[in-house]
């Protein structure tokens, strides 16, 4: 597990892949059943994965965001995010919030490139506005899912007790990378087939 390190936030990049008990318990199916049941499709990949740890008194917050600004490089952009819960988290803790109906807002969303982080700013015209501030408390062992477009945030964690989740995106296999919407560096990176879908091992299917 991440180590509490001082009063802001830890993401760990490939926290859950690189971990051998995580990592074989994302190879047993459970997480891809999920993913392909939101997605309502036969085959899914994984995009990305990390670990996001607050420890108790952390400060730091993830700030109102939509995942569609760097995994929109796919076309359609049938993507979920997946959240597990390994330790509980109410409001008091800084848990999960999302703004009901904001997947079907029709703003014409910014793509970073693909980048793994939002530049501070990038989406300041783009702010929430109506709908509807929930609250998505979560059991440890619970998981949440939503959509690519669906704007969500998480606050502090001010409460004596650690705030620890799995977070994975994951694709419908069959989406095409629009290397048009993407960094150069990133795009060489990027492995496709013939047609332009995702392989190898970098994102594998679940």
């Amino acid at each position: 597990a991440p180590r509490p390190d001082g009063p802001d936030l830890v993401l760990l990049p490939n926290g859950a892949r690189s971990h051998p008990a995580l990592s074989e318990w994302m190879a047993d199916g459970a997480l891809g059943a999920i993913a392909r049941w939101a997605l309502g499709v036969e085959s899914v990949r994984l995009l990305q994965d990390g670990i996001l740890h607050k420890p108790p008194g952390c400060t730091g917050a993830v700030p109102w965001h939509c995942d569609h600004t760097y995994v929109g490089y796919l076309r359609p952009p049938r993507v979920v995010s997946i959240r597990v819960a390994l330790t509980p988290s109410c409001e008091g803790s800084g848990c999960l919030r999302v703004r009901e109906g904001s997947h079907r807002w029709a703003d014409a969303l910014p793509v970073q490139g693909g980048a793994s982080a939002i530049p501070e700013g990038a989406l300041g015209g783009l702010a929430p506005r109506e709908g509807p501030e929930v609250f998505v408390p979560l059991a440890a062992g619970d998981v949440s899912v939503h959509v690519c477009r669906l704007w969500h945030m998480s606050g502090p964690n001010p409460s004596d007790a650690p705030r620890t989740r799995l977070v994975f995106h994951v694709a419908d296999a069959s989406c095409v990378v629009d290397r048009a919407r993407m960094n150069p560096a990133l795009s060489a990176l990027m492995e496709t087939d013939a047609d332009g879908r995702l392989t190898g091992s970098g994102f594998p299917i679940l």
